[in-house]
């Protein structure tokens, strides 16, 4: 043994075969390792759980400890572009798993071995290892045997229906729970937990993304998760707030369906309205908008406000979709009012919540009154020819009128 160290002989077995030659490193003479060398100083990890490590120097061997609590299968690999080697020991030291090499992806190792309680040890060191160095990840999983499987992944994710209470439980410290849940249509999905368990929700897409996460928003350290959903598949995984956390808790899943919308969304599916009339309206789900067709006959006066106790905000728009102009709380309340002189032609009204959030009925008044003829014309064109040296009346008629006058002079003179 080089250098005299008689200590972890075991280690001469993990790194090779009877025929290999080997040398214990000596010790470091800087910089701190980032997990021990021996199983005295082994970094302890969960059965299910991910780590970082790295292969800093030649020669250089991790230690990891793992407890496990009953009978299942325990399986290592490491993660990443080292080219890693591993072995799992038991509480002694001695071989349960020969090493492995490269039975994993991008030549990291893999174990997999059927394991009673107990502690175990998994050493990783690098393939090359007299000069090997890299970075790379260690990933513990632990199945349990039998039935105690589902549930644990996506694909043995357990199916739950719309609107029920599942219990669950989390029966190892790092323990996942997936649930699949499909929804029919779109509407709003509630999520959460109760007991006293502590715990930690995630509601995820069909292909495993995270949509929310929550912790505390529900009773008693429970999570609480309100998601706007469309039809498809859904994941909630649950886990214990404490990466060394376990204990029992009901899942709730209720599902309300959303209500058609009572008006479009858009220009092109906007719900005519009569003049001098009143419709309801309602903003069913948040970010909920809709649109209302108006047409003129006839130059006038458009007066547009809502009614009720939801905060609208209103949008009168051109047919070409070109905003005029836009109010908040303009009419009664929170309501919107907008009066504005008009052409004929056809326009748009758009309402909306004030919040992003919000949603409330209201009533929507649409009220016209026709311009009287203009005295005088809008426009050089359109002028009035008046006399030198009279009067003549005139009238600002409607807001925003303009009265034009065309003047002829004979000859150079004051004016």
């Amino acid at each position: 043994i080089h250098g005299g160290n008689k200590t972890d002989l075991i280690l001469w077995r993990c790194h090779g075969g009877t025929n290999q030659k080997f040398y214990i490193p000596s010790p470091r003479t800087g910089g701190s390792d980032d997990h021990g060398n021996d199983r005295s100083r082994a970094t302890v990890v969960k059965p299910h759980s991910t780590t970082s490590g790295s292969i800093e120097i030649a020669e250089d061997v991790d230690y990891f400890k793992i407890v496990v609590p009953r009978s299942g299968r325990l399986i290592v690999n490491t993660t990443g572009l080292t080219d890693t080697y591993g072995c799992l020991l038991d509480a002694q030291g001695s071989y349960v798993r020969v090493g492995d090499d490269n039975s994993g992806l991008n030549r990291n190792f893999k174990l997999s071995q059927n394991v009673t309680a107990g502690t175990y040890y998994v050493t990783v060191r690098h393939h090359n290892f007299s000069s090997g160095l890299g970075r790379y990840s260690l990933v513990v999983n632990f199945i349990l045997p039998n039935s105690d499987n589902r549930g644990h992944s996506r694909d043995t994710a357990i199916p739950i229906s719309r609107n029920s209470t599942t219990s669950g439980n989390i029966k190892l410290p790092g323990d996942s729970n997936y649930y699949k849940i499909v929804i029919p249509s779109a509407g709003k999905l509630t999520i959460y937990t109760t007991g006293s368990t502590d715990t930690l929700g995630y509601f995820l897409n069909a292909s495993g993304g995270r949509i929310a996460l929550d912790d505390d928003a529900g009773s008693y350290s429970n999570f609480n998760i309100e998601e706007r959903v469309t039809a498809g598949t859904y994941y909630v995984k649950v886990q214990h707030n404490s990466s060394g956390g376990t204990g029992r808790y009901s899942l709730v899943v209720n599902f309300t369906l959303q209500r058609s919308d009572d008006h479009g969304n858009s220009m092109n599916a906007a719900t005519t309205t009569r003049l001098n009339g009143r419709i309801s309206g309602s903003i069913e789900v948040a970010g909920d908008e809709d649109w209302f067709k108006v047409v003129m006959p006839r130059t006038g006066i458009l007066m547009i406000q809502t009614l009720g106790q939801t905060d609208t905000v209103g949008y009168l728009y051109n047919a070409d979709g070109s905003q005029i102009t836009a109010d908040n709380n303009g009419g009664s309340g929170h309501n919107f009012l907008i009066i504005r002189s008009v052409a004929a032609g056809t326009y748009y009204v758009r309402v909306k919540h004030h919040s992003s959030g919000g949603t409330g009925r209201y009533t929507l008044v649409v009220n016209f009154t026709p311009q009287h003829s203009d005295d005088h014309g809008n426009s050089m064109n359109a002028a009035t020819t008046t006399r030198l040296n009279g009067r003549i009346s005139g009238s600002i008629e409607v807001a925003g009128d303009e009265d034009w006058f065309k003047v002829v002079m004979p000859r150079t003179g004051i004016l």
